[in-house]
C-alpha cells in the first residue's frame, strides 16, 4: 500500500501533482474517503485532459506547477517518441517547451487557505526530488503521507553521469532527512 487510508476523512487536505492524462487514483480518494482532493499540472495535455473530463466536484483542478520558487518556467518535451510528459528538469534533453506558471507549496496553500497538508501526492517528472528537500530544509510544512515517485534521468536518453550521480546523492540526502523527521519509507521502487 502506498498510504495509508485510516489516515485520512473527509476532512483531510490532499493535493496531487502530476495529473498527464490519469486521475484514476484521485477520483478512488475522492469517492471512497470523501475528501477533496486537489489536483495540479500546468502542462496542455494535463489541461486538454480535464477540460474534457468531467471529475467529481470533489475534484478541483489547478492549471499550475509547483516548484521551489514561484515563478514561470520552462516544461520541456520528453524526447522519447512514446513519451508525451513534459518535465522542467528535461532529463531527457528536449528542446521544445512550453512555459507555465508554478507556486511553491506555501504559496498554493495560501491560494486555497490550508494550513497543512494530509497526503502529498507528485508525480512530476523528475521535479519532486527538489521540491521536497527544500519543503523539508526551507519550509515547516509536513504532509502526515508523501507519495512521491522520484524519477532518475536515464544515460541512454541523454542524461548525463553527474545528473544521475548527483540524483542518487539527493536522494540519500532526501531519505536521512524523512527519516530525522519521523517519516517511515514503506515503499521503495527503482525504476
Amino acid at each position: 500500500r502506498l498510504f495509508r487510508k485510516d489516515l485520512l476523512d473527509e476532512h483531510s487536505v490532499v493535493y496531487a501533482f502530476g495529473v498527464a492524462r490519469h486521475i484514476e487514483t484521485e477520483e478512488q480518494w475522492a469517492e471512497r474517503i470523501g475528501c477533496t482532493v486537489y489536483l495540479f499540472d500546468p502542462t496542455p495535455p494535463a489541461i486538454e485532459f480535464m477540460a474534457a473530463h468531467a471529475p467529481s466536484p470533489k475534484l478541483v483542478f489547478d492549471p499550475i506547477g509547483v516548484w521551489t520558487s514561484s515563478e514561470t518556467l520552462k516544461f520541456y518535451n520528453d524526447n522519447r517518441a512514446k513519451v508525451k510528459n513534459l518535465s522542467v528538469i528535461n532529463y531527457y534533453h528536449g528542446s521544445t517547451y512550453v512555459e507555465a506558471p508554478c507556486l511553491t507549496l506555501v504559496d498554493i496553500m495560501k491560494k486555497y487557505g490550508h494550513d497543512h497538508i494530509d497526503l502529498l501526492k507528485m508525480d512530476i517528472e523528475g521535479a519532486a526530488l527538489p521540491i521536497l528537500l527544500h519543503m523539508l530544509k526551507e519550509t515547516t510544512i509536513r504532509p502526515r503521507q508523501i507519495v512521491g515517485a522520484l524519477e532518475r534521468p536515464h544515460i541512454p536518453y541523454g542524461a548525463t553521469i553527474g545528473e544521475a550521480l548527483q540524483v542518487i546523492r539527493d536522494k540519500g540526502i532526501l531519505y536521512k532527512k524523512l527519516n530525522a523527521e519521523g517519516y517511515r519509507i514503506v515503499s521503495h521502487n527503482v525504476a
